[in-house]
This record gives C-alpha cells, structure tokens and sequence, in this order.
C-alpha cells in the first residue's frame, strides 16, 4: 500500500495548510497493521513516553522510552523502531512509565517501573522483562503508579500506589498485590490517582484523589472508596486530573482539572461535577492536559493542551478512522484499515520515527522493521 513518489508531490502541493501530511512508508519496513479481532481499543495504548500496539498476528509491539523497562526487552535503552515484546496478545495497556498486556488465556503480564507496587507482583522492584500477575482477565488499566483489572467474573480488582485511595479498598495504604474493589465492572479507567468503573447497569463509579474535581461527586475532598456519580454511561477515560465520558445517547461529559480547557465547556474554571460538552460522540480519549474525541461523522476534535502537537490530529480531516488512542503529549488513530497513525511528541521516539524529532507536527504511521 502507500502513494507512488509523483502522486506523493501532488498531494502536498495541493493541500494548503501550515503542516505538511507524511506518508512515511519505507521500504526496509511495514506498517503497523493492528489485530482486527476484540475491542479494537485495546490494540494500541500510549503511555507517558512510551506506545505499544499489538498486530494483526497477535504479536505485542512497544516503543519509546525505556527508562525503567517498560518496552519490555529486557533492557532500559530506549526502543526506536518498535520491538516484538510478546506473542499471542489480545489487549495491551501502557502505563506511564510501565506496561500490562492479556494475552489469549486470559493471563496479565506486566513490567516495567514498580515504584509504587503497580505491577502487581508482591514487590517494588522493577521489571524489564513481562511478569505474570493475574489469571482469568478481560480487561486491564494502567495509570501513573497503580492499575484495576477486570477479571471473568466481572470483579474489579485493583493494586498499586494509593496515597489518594485510587485503589479503593478503603485506606491510602499501598497495595503490592491485587484487591477486589467492586463487583458488576464491564470498564475501568485509571487517572494520575484517581480511577473510574463502570458497572453492568451502566452507572459510573469514581474515586481517588479530588482536588481538582477529578472524582466527579461535587467536592473537592478524596474518596477512598467507590462513589456513584452518573448513569446511562457507556465509556469513560481518566486523564491527568480530568476525568470524560460517554453515555448510551452519545453525549460527551467530562469534568475535573480544567486550566487548559481540557474539559471543553469553553472556560478554564475547574469542574465539580459531570459537564455536557458534546453531542454525537462515539470515542473519547484524555490525554495529560488535552481531550480528544472521534465524531459519528468520522472527524476528530481535540481541545486543552496543545504544547506538543498532540491536538494537531484533528487539522487533518481524517474521515476513515476507528478509534483514538492517546498518551500524555501524544496522539494516535486508528483507522479503518487498522493502520496507526500518530502525532506530537517524539523526544523519545514514541511516535515510532527513527529520526527522532523532539515534536513531529506530521501525521504518520508507525513503521515495524
């Protein structure tokens, strides 16, 4: 697939915008074909420096920073292009400075920093390599330093730092090994500290630390254990410090932190309580300071931060994507033939380009070699 040389020069020099569109084929590689099969949101996860994306072979793809093993190849150098990390995957979460992945008999690995017990495994050691954690998964949420999964039986289980009580067993003691918090969970989303479920009746739950309104419940106090706050809900993303979700009309709310209008209701006033700023909205992503939503039309809005470019996604009118997927200065699509497509930040190579520069204005695929 791509565009030849000649069709190439016509297209740019016929689009008339401040960035330039880049098809970045090469020809010492592919590009990144996403598995079709499942939940396409959890083919591709970006993370703080960090993405991963799992192919149409079921094969675990990461890239970027590696500081703290995160990539998972057993090394702390940073990975440019993307690294075959595991095989047989079928979801993938990145964390921001570690990974999760489920891999087809429903077992949770993950690795990388362990600072705050977020792996799982009993320990606050690192991981550089892919640790076995937990059995009969479906589902799996990577925040800053702790993580919730879901398991078959619909039990949400959760582990990790919890200075705000993210985890949500009712303390801010730090869990090293995985609680059950809730039963009834078909979601969940893990924030900086706070982290939201979604249960099988399609009411949202929230908790964790809520200084900035993160929580939703309409103060600004931390809640160490689960708090209803909206029904009808379908989707929910966590971000830093704001939290957006979707509910069974499609209508966007969103709520919390909102200095750099990463809530969307046109004021950079913080937000107690759920918001609606949309209408026909069919995905949502939070990144660090920026939201991020996927039109019934096909067309992406962004809004909040744009420091890194990670908002830019929307200037290219892409009208064949699936879903998007966004990390803390970062952006990507998937489209409709499960090609990855990104933008913004590439200090470390997370977008995939080899060339690494600090911030790529230009929408492109990620290239395996």
């Amino acid at each position: 697939m791509g565009l030849s040389k000649s069709a190439t020069l016509k297209l740019v020099s016929t689009i008339v915008i401040a960035f330039t569109l880049c098809f970045c084929y090469s020809r010492e590689g592919r590009v990144i074909k996403l598995s079709s099969g499942g939940n396409v949101k959890g083919k591709v996860s970006l993370g703080g420096y960090h993405s991963c994306a799992v192919d149409e072979f079921n094969s675990l793809y990461c890239w970027g920073n590696n500081s703290f093993g995160q990539i998972g190849n057993g090394s702390i150098s940073d990975a440019v292009p993307p690294v075959n990390v595991l095989r047989d995957v079928v979801y993938v979460s990145a964390g921001v400075y570690y990974t999760c992945a489920i891999k087809k008999d429903d077992s949770l690995w993950c690795w990388g920093s362990n600072i705050g017990g977020q792996i799982g495994d009993g320990s606050k050691e690192e991981k550089l390599l892919p640790t076995r954690v937990l059995d009969d998964v479906i589902y799996v949420a990577t925040g800053w330093l702790h993580t919730c999964a879901i398991k078959k039986d619909n039990s949400l289980w959760c582990w990790g730092w919890n200075i705000g009580g993210q985890v949500g067993d009712g303390s801010e003691k730090e869990k090293l090994l995985p609680v059950k918090v809730l039963d009834d969970v078909i979601h969940v989303a893990t924030g900086w500290l706070h982290t939201c479920a979604i249960k099988k009746d399609n009411s949202l739950w929230c908790w964790g630390w809520n200084g900035a309104g993160a929580v939703g419940d309409g103060t600004r106090e931390n809640k160490l254990a689960p708090q209803k706050i909206i029904d009808n809900i379908i989707y929910v993303s966590a971000g830093r410090m704001h939290t957006c979700a979707l509910d069974k009309s499609s209508d966007l709310y969103c709520w919390g932190w909102n200095y750099f209008g990463q809530v969307g209701d046109g004021t950079n006033e913080n937000k107690l309580r759920p918001v609606k700023v949309g209408e026909k909205v069919m995905d949502v992503e939070t990144g660090y300071w920026n939201t991020c939503a996927m039109m019934m039309n096909g067309k992406i809005s962004c809004w909040g931060d744009n420091s890194k470019g990670q908002s830019l996604i929307k200037m290219y009118g892409l009208k064949d994507v699936r879903a998007i997927s966004s990390g803390w200065f970062h952006t990507c699509a998937i489209k409709n033939d499960n090609s990855l497509w990104c933008i913004g930040d590439n200090s470390y190579g997370q977008l995939g380009k080899s060339d690494k520069p600090e911030i790529s204005f230009q929408l492109s695929p990620v290239i395996i070699r």
